[in-house]
């Protein structure tokens, strides 16, 4: 879609993902906060689910660099996940990749010690 349709299509969403090659944030608060009383498309009440304070929209930052401003995230009724907030409830070392690096780097290790000792 066109840039200038983005931020009202976004604002009537329930559901974003974005993944641009903006170089700045596309979307900030100010595109995403609903007037009173206006439910984005598909959310039956209002801008959160009732009373439980369960946001009723997402949120999908993809972009390197961030398409959204992190400001988006206090905004009631809207949850968002960025990369940041992957890589913090995702570590690394949850996806073994640590493991597997020091596994690579201790075998290389043994075997110039190997072979180090063999020519000695």
């Amino acid at each position: 879609m066109p840039a200038e349709e983005y931020a009202r299509t976004a604002a009537h969403s329930t559901l974003l993902i974005t993944c641009t090659t903006a170089t700045e944030p596309v979307l900030g608060p100010e595109h995403l906060q609903l007037p009173v009383g206006l439910a984005a498309a598909g959310c039956p009440v209002s801008a959160t689910s009732g009373t439980t304070g369960v946001p009723s929209r997402l949120v999908v930052d993809l972009g390197m660099p961030r398409n959204v401003e992190p400001a988006v995230a206090a905004l009631e009724g809207v949850a968002l996940l960025d990369l940041e907030t992957i890589r913090l409830h995702a570590p690394l070392e949850e996806l073994q990749a640590t493991d597997a690096a020091r596994s690579v780097v201790r075998e290389a290790a043994e075997t110039f010690h190997v072979v180090g000792a063999a020519r000695a």
